[in-house]
């Protein structure tokens, strides 16, 4: 790479004098520099990194008439120790609103409940039904309901907006391949193989 090309009407280019510093994954990158740019071997263990997994999404506002004044901010819910990182077993959830009543209309509370980096991409990768796809997205976040139930039980009943996101609405909107957090290279174990 030589530098980095803008967007825009005039599609300016600025060079780089030493180097290229790309906020890409790795992935992402190697799928964008020129192919000559790379032997095919340096290719291959570029898209080779050990990757994560994705994300399962729930955004949700609700109604929070009568819920407790001191319904915390944060919340986490492990199911299992062993292992923590398997699918579906962790979820955050985030209620910002209750730090910032301004994130919300008055009355109101918005909940972003998510499980990070477990969710696999392959699940959803081969679906071309609508239908089907969404089917598939809310059996995911069922268990994502089940972790905010944990501290509003009757959560369902006071949804006034419900918005799923998937692997798929990961990769698309964050420019993530296969809409993964990133490398999954463990601290002490192994490092990147290249600069």
């Amino acid at each position: 790479a030589v530098g980095v090309q803008l967007r825009g009407t005039r599609r300016r280019i600025l060079r780089a004098k030493r180097a290229v510093i790309s906020n890409a994954s790795i992935w992402d990158t190697t799928r964008l520099l020129p192919e000559e740019a790379l032997t095919e071997p340096q290719r291959e263990a570029r898209m080779n990194t050990p990757m994560t997994g994705s994300f399962v999404h729930l955004h949700l506002g609700i109604d929070a008439t009568g819920l407790p004044a001191d319904l915390e901010s944060h919340y986490s819910v492990v199911n299992s120790w062993d292992p923590i990182d398997a699918p579906q077993n962790h979820v955050i959830i985030s209620i910002p609103s209750v730090l910032d009543p301004s994130l919300a209309p008055a009355g109101c509370h918005t909940i972003h409940a998510y499980a990070a980096a477990n969710e696999p991409f392959e699940l959803y990768a081969n679906y071309t039904d609508n239908a089907q796809y969404q089917a598939l997205k809310a059996e995911r976040c069922e268990f994502l309901w089940k972790a905010i139930e944990r501290s509003i039980p009757d959560v369902r009943q006071r949804v006034k907006v419900t918005m799923e996101g998937s692997p798929i609405t990961h990769a698309r909107f964050n420019r993530r391949y296969k809409g993964s957090y990133g490398p999954a290279i463990r601290a002490g174990e192994a490092k990147f193989p290249y600069p």
